[in-house]
Order: C-alpha cells, then structure tokens, then sequence
C-alpha cells in the first residue's frame, strides 16, 4: 500500500487514527516526516531491514519497559554523546565484534 501526493499529504485525527497496512506497506518522507505517538506508540518492522535513521537530533524514550533487539546486526553510532540511561535495570549484552563481549556492568552503579 503506498500513498504518494505531489507536494503535500496531511493526515490529522481527532480522536482515532489508524492505519494497518498489508503484506506491503511503505510510508515515504520528504524533506520532513514526523511521527508523534500519544500514549503508545508502536513501530514494529518484522520482515529482513527496519531502519530508523535520525537527522541532527534523535531521541528515542522509554517508559516502563523499552526494549531494542537486534539479530545478527545492531548497530547505534553517535557524534559527540551517547546516553544510556536505565531506570532499575538496565542490561547490555554484546556478541563478537561489539567491544561488549566477556563483561557485564550495571549502568545504574557502575558496579561490575
């Protein structure tokens, strides 16, 4: 399903906006693509990419419970500053080649 307009195409909902796509579904951005989730907000990609790409300023956060899985590749790369911070528990766990294999720390004490 592809939704395409010559210059502009604007969605607005009052109180319920909901888009469920099929087998194929592509939302493409031009110069500028916003996505603002209320209370839940779910981005879900389940077939081979999911790419979330951030321009000058990127922020991704979590409530209660946030969770990020990669399969054979996850990669986060920042300029100047990359904060993590958990709230009780926070756990990265890195396989070959992540500079995080053979050790664990808790970010939240610093403790190993």
């Amino acid at each position: 399903m592809e939704g395409t307009d010559g210059v502009e195409t604007e969605i607005v909902g009052a109180e319920l906006t909901e888009m469920v796509g099929g087998r194929d579904t592509e939302i493409a951005g031009g110069s500028e693509t916003d996505i603002a989730g209320g209370p839940e907000t779910e981005i879900d990609g389940g077939g081979s990419a999911t790419e979330i790409v951030g321009g000058a300023e990127t922020e991704i956060s979590g409530g209660p419970e946030t969770e990020m899985d990669g399969a054979s590749e996850t990669e986060i790369e920042g300029a100047e500053l990359i904060e993590i911070a958990g709230a009780s528990s926070t756990e990265i766990v890195g396989g070959a080649g992540t500079g995080a294999e053979g050790f664990s720390r808790d970010i939240t004490t610093g403790l190993l």
